[in-house]
């Protein structure tokens, strides 16, 4: 499983993006952050059934940074009491900004998502070829 993790961990880095492996203790194997705000996680698992066949089984996450989900969660109070005070100009831009901020979260991880995708899947067409020739 340690040539896995490595192969998948030299394919993201041609892609100039550095993963970070998790401790024993982790329920993950490698994160990948998108951002400040965002970021994936992935697990691995090797089955070995005989013959020098394996089932590579992967399963992968988003991961909010906790200073993401605050300040989302901040702007988006700040929102709704202006919005109670009926001061619509603050409601929109603190509305906005919590919008922004959701948005921008939701996009590193999916980014950190695709690339562990995208390296995962190299890794499964190069299997193929190399099982055909």
């Amino acid at each position: 499983m340690d040539e896995r993790l490595h192969a998948i961990e030299s394919t993201l880095r041609t892609h100039g993006l550095v993963a970070v492996r998790g401790g024993n203790f982790d329920r993950w194997d490698l994160e990948l952050w998108g951002g400040l705000l965002g970021a994936a996680r992935l697990f691995v698992a090797v089955e070995h059934h005989g013959n020098g066949r394996q089932l590579l089984r992967v399963r992968s996450w988003p991961w909010c940074s906790a200073v993401g989900l605050v300040l989302t969660a901040l702007f988006a109070a700040l929102a709704l009491g202006a919005a109670h005070d009926r001061a619509w100009q603050a409601f929109g831009a603190l509305g906005a900004a919590a919008l922004l901020l959701a948005a921008r979260t939701i996009h590193e991880c999916a980014a950190a998502t695709a690339a562990f995708l995208s390296a995962i899947r190299k890794i499964e067409r190069e299997e193929k070829c190399d099982e055909h020739d």
